[in-house]
Formats: structure tokens, sequence, C-alpha cells
């Protein structure tokens, strides 16, 4: 897929979490969930989301990262 493609996927999904309002629960749950499957992709380009400066975002990337390093 590539990293422009994955962080295309990714914003695409924010934006229409965002949209349903979904709860803050399920919000992290389903991006958590996505970063995994993005990540068996090859899509380590965080930094090229447009959310990446986004505090909630943020607090998911570093999830993410955390299991990386375990």
């Amino acid at each position: 897929m590539g990293w422009g493609g994955g962080t295309q996927v990714f914003d695409t999904l924010v934006e229409a979490l965002r949209e349903a309002k979904v709860s803050d629960k399920q919000f992290k749950t389903i991006l958590v969930d996505v970063n995994e499957a993005l990540e068996c992709q090859d899509w380590d380009n965080l930094c090229e989301s447009d959310y990446y400066d986004d505090p909630q975002i943020k607090d998911i990337f570093d999830l993410w990262e955390e299991e990386d390093d375990e």
C-alpha cells in the first residue's frame, strides 16, 4: 500500500469517526486496530497524517509505538 495510501486511509477514517461522533473509547479502539492493520502494510509514516499533532491522535500513536517497543 505504501505510506501515502495508509495516510489517506487513516485520515479519512479519523474524519468519518469524528463526524459520526463515536465515543472516545470506540474512537481509540478502532484507530488502534487500524494502526495495527496499516503497520502490517508497511505504513510507518505517522508524521504524514494531517492529525499527527492532534492530542487525541498523538495518544493513539504513542500507544502504538509503546506496543512496538515491547
